[in-house]
């Protein structure tokens, strides 16, 4: 068949996206504002042992470094590093260790910050819902040439580079860590046991980091962190006389500011290790599985060792660039005696492509999203081993025809919100509500602490419970195959079915019926219909037929698990119940 092309206006549908440049220019601003001001509103502020030892001092610290962090994080990863800055940001706002009077200078940023990851969300559901219906809802139709397992083998191993660099990362952000933990404890231990006397300053250091005090006929070095200090104050001091170590009780040194290298290092060793398993999956998919592709024009760019993809209809704008570009297949060629010779396989540089200037290729992978892509020019085959990248500050915009009635912004806002809820449930809904609710539980208490008990505050307690309850049960599959039983996950309770008592499995289309005996007459039956918006029948998205070969095989090797047909609460169920607690708790005890 012949593949759709790329124009410009099914770019613009594909690729619609908050453009990275400016989700890097915003996450910049927002935190380095927030920085600033707290930096400002805190700079004569006296440091005490109580305050930098304390347990909000060191979350405070850590937020601050993780909003720090962020600003690495961006430029590799910008939807991650958006992500993290608006968390950061948000919940610093709420801390009054960190805002220091002036919550508006963190929860302004991060309102704009939260609008923007909105929109990049929203702009990413809509993509992949209109992937199938422009490109065709069938991949198979699309001839991808057929790779040998040693070809594809050596692209799904992890660069030496990635995890030599991933551990070393870990590796710092570990020993900053630790070194906190070090300093840490023993400035307690110095304090348990220092004596606190008054001092007088002898001298400023040129730096002004640190003076010289008369104690007792000695003199001392004392370091200055914060306050300035002039020849001739009083200072009360602490400090040990077996070993000299001497600070100002009203200016202790804070040892939580390692913490900005263990944030760094260990958000960019988490982002480096995620980004490479992304990418390799990626590469597995587009590599062993049919693909959806499209005719474009490509052009050869030597900064990124790769190619510009652009649309037929427009060659002076790119649609993404296809970086570090291998070539994995080559045409036959012929000997010198004019006989044919087959195809040779392998990783080559790309010196075909080197020459290409608006040549057309056909393009194989999903273009609109961040991952890899194979490139078929001819019976050469060329793979983009790493992420698309897309244009900095210019986002494509879809072309719209002229509307013949008044869409409903309520039913446009409602199906949005379904879409993402939906989303999010289908990647994250298994883990991501239990991870959030100590921050349910933090908020709620926050928000009682503030307003103090209203029945209002039920209504919103049950309302986030329902939520975090129905994106936990779009994360899980209909049916999970146990060792001793078959589990049918429900709305609110789970069926589990011990394999004994399961009689039968078909498949028919999209329809899979199960049969058990329950103790009743005729017994039970579960009938699973399949569409693209129900769950996935078991994790892996295997279809009926295959999940109706694996519960025969599991039911003739596992008959000797026994027992009744039993019903427990969900796991969505008891997450539900867990975030009603969390929710409602402040308020009873309040």
């Amino acid at each position: 068949m012949t593949e759709p092309l790329l124009t410009r206006a099914l770019a613009a549908q594909l690729t619609n996206r908050v453009p990275p440049g400016l989700i890097r220019v915003a996450v910049v601003a927002g935190v380095l504002g927030a920085s600033t001001v707290g930096y400002v509103t805190t700079g004569t502020t006296p440091f005490t042992a109580e305050i930098v030892s304390s347990s909000s001092w060191v979350l405070s610290s850590a937020l601050q470094s993780l909003a720090l962090a962020s600003l690495a994080l961006v430029v590799t990863a910008p939807r991650a590093g958006l992500v993290l800055a608006t968390v950061s940001l948000g919940v610093g706002g709420l801390l009054p260790t960190i805002h220091q009077g002036l919550p508006a200078a963190w929860l302004v940023p991060a309102a704009a910050l939260a609008v923007i990851a909105v929109t990049e969300g929203v702009l990413s559901v809509r993509r992949r819902a209109l992937a199938p219906v422009l490109l065709g809802a069938d991949p198979t139709s699309v001839t991808i040439p057929e790779l040998p397992s040693y070809v594809v083998a050596p692209l799904l191993v992890r660069s030496l580079e990635a995890t030599v660099g991933s551990i070393v990362l870990m590796l710092v952000a570990a020993g900053a860590v630790g070194w906190w933990w070090h300093d840490d404890s023993a400035a307690s231990d110095f304090r348990a046991q220092a004596v606190v006397a008054d001092a007088t300053v002898v001298s400023v250091a040129d730096d002004h980091m640190s003076a010289e005090v008369e104690l007792d006929g000695e003199t001392l070095r004392m370091p200055t962190t914060n306050l300035d200090r002039t020849v001739g104050d009083r200072v009360t001091v602490r400090w040990s006389p077996e070993t000299g170590r001497v600070e100002a009780v009203d200016d202790v040194m804070d040892p939580t500011l390692v913490l900005i290298v263990a944030a760094f290092a260990g958000v960019l060793g988490v982002g480096w290790v995620l980004r490479s398993r992304r990418t390799r999956r990626g590469l597995f998919d587009l590599l062993t599985r049919p693909q959806p592709a499209l005719t474009c024009l490509a052009t050869w760019t030597p900064r990124r060792h790769g190619v510009l993809i652009l649309a037929v209809d427009d060659a002076g704008r790119p649609v993404a660039t296809a970086p570090r570009l291998v070539q994995v297949l080559a045409a036959p060629q012929h000997d010198p005696q004019g006989g044919p010779v087959g195809p040779s396989y392998g990783h080559a540089p790309p010196a075909p492509a080197e020459t290409w200037h608006g040549e057309t290729v056909l393009v194989a992978g999903r273009i609109g999203e961040a991952g890899p892509v194979l490139i078929t020019h001819g019976e050469d085959v060329f793979v983009a081993t790493a992420p698309l990248r897309f244009p900095a500050w210019r986002s494509l915009r879809p072309r719209t025809d002229i509307a013949t009635e008044r869409p409903s912004l309520y039913a446009e806002f409602k199906r949005s919100r379904d879409a993402v809820i939906e989303q999010v449930g289908r990647t994250a809904g298994r883990w991501l509500p239990w991870i959030l609710l100590p921050g349910a539980w933090f908020a709620s208490s926050w928000v009682v602490s503030v307003t103090g008990p209203s029945p209002r505050l039920i209504g919103a307690g049950l309302t986030f419970a329902g939520l975090a309850w129905a994106v936990s049960f779009l994360g899980h599959s209909t049916l999970n195959l146990r060792p001793r039983a078959l589990v049918f996950r429900g709305l609110l309770l789970d069926t589990m079915i011990p394999w004994a008592r399961v009689t039968a499995a078909e498949a028919r289309d999209e329809v899979l019926t199960v049969g058990y005996d329950d103790g009743k007459p005729g017994g039970g039956r579960l009938v699973i219909t399949v569409t693209p918006k129900s769950r996935p029948v078991v994790r892996d998205g295997a279809p009926p037929a295959e999940v109706a070969g694996r519960i025969e095989v599991a039911r003739a090797e596992r008959a000797l698990a026994r027992g009744r047909v039993r019903l427990r609460p969900s796991a969505s169920t008891v997450l539900g119940a867990c975030w009603v607690a969390a929710l409602l708790v402040p308020l009873l005890r309040a």
